[in-house]
């Protein structure tokens, strides 16, 4: 019994070597359709997984400012970029409306100087929204041309809620002030210069910490 269990197991090419070609035959077939089929199988998941991969690469995170097929009365919201030389700048820009991230001046301008080296190519960007009541994020941030600089370099941030209803045809514009001492984002009609509520501020160091820039 044991001599038979022995033998019914797939002997490897130096152990076949003394047996009959069509022993050995059956042998060399077995692996090698046990080699298609693993490699039929890895087709199939890349197949499976490869929309899924695309589809990821190409989705975005930010969603329209507008509604879909939404044809109400409207407003312009712009943000703003105060540049310290020229590989820095204070960004005070919309991030959110209603908890959905929108693109504003910062993405688009990291966007732009991606693979530009040290020199910063600021985006003015300005979207349209709904004259209606809606929850706006706003943030001001310290940016850089490059990761390494925002690394090395003081990134100040303060953000917050507004929460409002732009008038209908009316401009705003998001501005702020980034320092030590104290750091401010709000927002004001672009002609009046008034502030809409109240400015979103911290008083002291609005530094982030290594690991959150």
């Amino acid at each position: 019994m044991k001599n038979r269990a022995h033998n019914n197991r797939i002997k490897s090419p130096a152990k076949t070597r003394g047996l009959g070609p069509r022993y050995r035959s059956a042998v060399y077939e077995e692996r090698y359709v046990s080699k298609l089929w693993k490699i039929n199988m890895n087709l199939k998941l890349s197949l499976i997984l490869l929309p899924l991969i695309l589809t990821s690469a190409c989705s975005s995170p930010y969603k329209r400012s507008m509604p879909e097929n939404y044809t109400g009365p409207s407003a312009y919201i712009l943000d703003t970029i105060q540049m310290d030389g020229e590989s820095k700048g204070d960004f005070f820009y919309l991030s959110e409306i209603d908890g959905q991230m929108v693109k504003n001046a910062r993405s688009e301008t990291y966007k732009y100087t991606q693979g530009k080296g040290m020199t910063m190519y600021p985006v003015e960007y300005s979207r349209q929204v709904p004259a209606l009541q809606n929850n706006f994020k706003i943030v001001g941030r310290t940016g850089y041309a490059a990761p390494i600089l925002t690394l090395t370099g003081t990134v100040y941030e303060v953000e917050g809620i507004i929460k409002f209803t732009p008038a209908a045809d009316k401009t705003y514009q998001i501005k702020g002030l980034l320092s030590e001492s104290s750091s401010s984002v709000w927002i004001e009609d672009m002609e009046t210069k008034e502030i809409i509520s109240n400015k979103i501020q911290v008083k002291g160091s609005s530094e982030l910490g290594f690991f959150s820039k």
